[in-house]
């Protein structure tokens, strides 16, 4: 009796409680109208995008607008409202943010240069400040906080905007920050007002317990059921893990594994554990002690996460690839600990972003030096060691065309010589364009370079596409088609985009970045022959095909790649689980896929369990190995420590 009472708790606690009453949503205000450019606009979604999943993880209830809706409609009288990520406030914005307020609503901001809103909330606003040490900003501690905060949370903010208290007002630093050798900095991280919260600079991903944790003590402080409906949902959230959708199932499986391995010990006393735990759960929850729920689910996932893990079984001879977007590894300037680390959690291939166009982490004669490269040295020659120490590939991540990283006098430079990317409507973006044979010369020949000084085991294209349908349409893009089609275009560009030659065109983009991709192979086999070459691709084939030009089919089946990543970046199981079917269905003559896994992308966030399920899907379609993105704080404290448990550890 006793246990199956303890195994029906999720059951009991939606019959004894049922369905709690929705309170007033808390509102997220996503930035639109009060950021500077479309690139501050994309991180700005993902920004209040985090927020979003971050309380539904929490059960809270609420609901995203943007700040034209505030502008229009304003917001409910007496909420709660959470600016994610809103630098620059319209007029009209912000008086519908002081009218929310007056009403007695209550904002919680996050990183804001506007001086209006510092009025309105009243705090005053420092200036913006970047760091000048490495972790000069690395944990956020709590001095003054409402009960249920915890003592600190770990963020490694790379700039601040401070705010401060006015003298002589009822607003308090509620938190301040503190460096990574633990030492108190001058800036506040918190200030609580009369009218609410304000964090000098946005949540970052990572510390994901804890950082919720945060917001649901500040958010109950003015809405005190929102302990109650965490605490429900929480329990909810333990009753399920992975393939297991109950429970007891669960349980049941731990408790039928082989004892024979210390393993299989370790997940039998997890088993006596979650059951019990789920039992206090239930107890608890009857008493109405809502924090002590939280706490008691906070022991219990990490253990039922422990215990799936430890339930997976690792495959032989498997391709496991890692994406490092910084190129310095976990470590800068110690890429051997960085290895050692990808090493010991089963990952046996990494792949630097060591190359943009126009510069480099290693010293070139094609390429200007990087401030990682004058910070940390070359970072190629560092990986190159650590991976050959350690048993790794080391395929050097080339992003193609883009400029993001490049000097502005060469920018501009190439800009005078009518090298880069054209809109429709003729506005000029940091991209070579591909057509250009001056450019693709440039891009070459930096390859050559590095295949002719590193041993690497490959060379991955990245960004090996059009920025999308929009570019390019620069004159030299129209005096080269019309050469290569014998045709002239009377309406350019109206006609190659929507008239009788679009379609002619689509396939001459794509030629363009067939060629290259031929080429960089030729260049491939000349210099270094036994390297690979590979590209990271759109999931979406045949659609990237038409859209950017990217037919990675094609470069396949032409023996061009060696094998393609498509980046399949979702939360959901299904989704991903569809793409990986369908390009596991194309006719691919030579090469293979690896697909790419989106555990800390901007557009996925998976935890341990998701990315083991993952895994577990591309096992099932008999694909020979996938690709992790990316090497992360996150991935190293999250993810990693569970995957070297079963899936991917060690012989």
């Amino acid at each position: 009796m006793r246990e199956r009472c303890i195994l029906r708790t999720g059951f009991l606690i939606g019959a004894l409680f049922g369905t709690l009453c929705a309170a007033e949503p808390i509102v997220i205000v996503r930035g639109t109208l009060s950021v500077p450019d479309r690139s501050e606009l994309s991180f700005a979604n993902s920004t209040a995008a985090r927020m979003g999943a971050w309380l539904t993880a929490l059960g809270l209830p609420h609901k995203t607008v943007d700040e034209n809706a505030v502008r229009h409609k304003g917001l409910p009288a007496g909420g709660l409202a959470i600016l994610a990520y809103n630098p620059q406030l319209p007029a009209d914005v912000a008086a519908a943010l002081e009218q929310f307020v007056k009403s007695g609503g209550r904002l919680i901001v996050f990183y804001s240069s506007d001086v209006e809103l510092a009025r309105i909330m009243r705090v005053r606003l420092g200036a913006y400040m970047p760091q000048t040490y490495e972790g000069q900003w690395s944990t956020v501690q709590f001095t003054s906080a409402p009960e249920g905060t915890p003592g600190q949370i770990r963020q490694s903010s790379w700039n601040i905007r401070p705010i401060y208290p006015l003298k002589g007002d009822a607003s308090k630093v509620i938190a301040w920050w503190h460096d990574a050798d633990g030492k108190r900095q001058p800036q506040p991280a918190w200030v609580q007002t009369p009218n609410g919260l304000w964090m000098s600079h946005i949540l970052l991903d990572g510390d994901r317990e804890a950082k919720q944790r945060m917001l649901l003590a500040l958010l109950a402080q003015y809405d005190p059921t929102l302990w109650r409906h965490a605490a429900q949902h929480q329990i909810g959230a333990v009753q399920a893990i992975g393939r297991y959708k109950q429970l007891r199932d669960f349980v049941r499986a731990l408790e039928n594994t082989e004892r024979h391995s210390a393993s299989g010990k370790r997940i039998k006393d997890i088993a006596r554990v979650i059951k019990w735990k789920a039992l206090d759960l239930r107890q608890q929850f009857m008493q109405r002690r809502y924090r002590d729920v939280l706490d008691t689910a906070a022991e219990l996932r990490p253990a039922m996460i422990e215990a799936y893990s430890r339930m997976q079984r690792p495959r032989a001879k498997e391709f496991r690839g890692m994406w490092d977007h910084t190129g310095a590894g976990l470590y800068p300037g110690k890429w051997s600990r960085t290895c050692r680390t990808l090493r010991d959690a089963g990952i046996t291939a990494v792949f630097p972003n060591i190359m943009w166009a126009g510069a480099g982490h290693y010293p070139s004669q094609h390429v200007a030096p990087t401030k990682t490269l004058a910070a940390h040295g070359d970072q190629l020659a560092q990986c190159l060691a650590g991976a050959r120490k350690y048993g790794l590939e080391c395929h050097v991540w080339k992003i193609c065309w883009n400029l993001a990283e490049a000097p502005p006098e060469f920018i501009a430079q190439l800009n005078t010589q009518d090298r880069l990317q054209k809109s429709a409507t003729g506005e000029t973006i940091h991209w070579l364009c591909p057509s250009d044979p001056r450019n693709t010369r440039y891009e070459l020949d930096a390859i050559a370079e590095v295949l002719a000084n590193y041993a690497v085991d490959g060379i991955h294209l990245d960004y090996i596409r059009y920025p999308d349908a929009e570019h390019c349409f620069c004159t030299g893009c129209r005096n080269r088609f019309e050469t290569d089609t014998k045709r002239k275009v009377r309406r350019w560009p109206a006609d190659v985009r929507r008239g009788r030659p679009a379609g002619r065109f689509a396939a001459w983009r794509r030629t363009q970045l067939q060629h290259f991709v031929r080429d960089v192979r030729e260049t491939v086999a000349r210099s270094r022959p036994t390297a690979k070459l590979s590209a990271a691709v759109y999931g979406s084939y045949p659609g990237c095909a038409q859209s950017i030009g990217q037919d990675w089919l094609g470069w396949l089946n032409r023996g061009y790649l060696d094998f393609a990543c498509p980046m399949n970046y979702f939360n959901d199981l299904d989704q991903f689980t569809k793409y990986v079917h369908r390009q596991n269905g194309l006719r691919i003559r030579h090469g293979r896929i690896y697909p790419g896994i989106g555990v800390t992308a901007r557009e996925s966030r998976l935890s341990a369990v998701q990315t083991i399920d993952q895994i577990n899907v591309v096992r099932a379609e008999s694909l020979p190995g996938f690709m992790l993105y990316g090497l992360s704080p996150v991935m190293h404290r999250e993810v990693l420590p569970f995957l070297r448990l079963g899936i991917t550890a060690p012989p």
